[in-house]
């Protein structure tokens, strides 16, 4: 029995009829789905975000375009800045910058993932990507292109960083992750 309507599931009528009314439900719920992603992906074709600002911006309210926030727009322009000259893992990033404030929502230390995701994000240089296809932002991006593509050829495994040390073999073999193996001298 369904709780709202007096329908006997065990006849044939009965039965049709809680077919119908699911069908409609169905029906229903599908038109919301098209009318929510459409609404959607209006705001991001007229270049706002509809969700949560990422870290570095604020939220202004919704149809808004998003804030630069004073306290945490220059540590993550520092993390961009600290990895492209690829001498730093985003452990020590993420441990150089917490004191400074780039802290998780529970006020601990950001994770190693986290700190990838944001210098991932093209959010920071004016675009927003969603589901693959990218649009332009009315927000001030954050950082320059040009520094976004400098992090992005390390993540790829594309940058070298220039050393002292000349290994014979450096570079020649790749690890089964798809980097570059390098030579490195150990202290005795």
């Amino acid at each position: 029995m369904f709780s709202a309507d007096d329908i006997d599931m065990s006849t044939r009528a009965g039965r049709l009829l809680a077919d119908i009314i699911m069908s409609i439900a169905k029906g229903y719920i599908d038109n919301l789905r098209e009318e929510t992603l459409k609404g959607l992906y209006g705001r991001l074709k007229q270049g706002l975000y509809p969700w949560k600002a990422p870290k570095g911006y604020l939220d202004t309210g919704g149809g808004n375009i998003k804030e630069i926030d004073p306290a945490l727009a220059p540590l993550i322009r520092e993390a961009f800045e600290l990895y492209s000259r690829g001498d730093k893992s985003l452990g020590v990033i993420t441990r150089m910058l917490a004191p400074k404030g780039l802290l998780s929502p529970s006020k601990k230390e950001i994770s190693k993932n986290t700190l990838s995701l944001i210098l991932h994000n093209p959010f920071y240089i004016g675009l927003m990507k969603v589901k693959g296809e990218v649009f332009r932002g009315k927000h001030q991006p954050l950082i320059s292109n040009e520094l976004f593509n400098d992090v992005q050829k390390i993540f790829s495994g594309k940058f070298v960083k220039k050393t002292k040390n000349k290994y014979m073999y450096r570079g020649i073999f790749n690890c089964v992750c798809g980097r570059k193996l390098v030579g490195e001298k150990q202290r005795q």
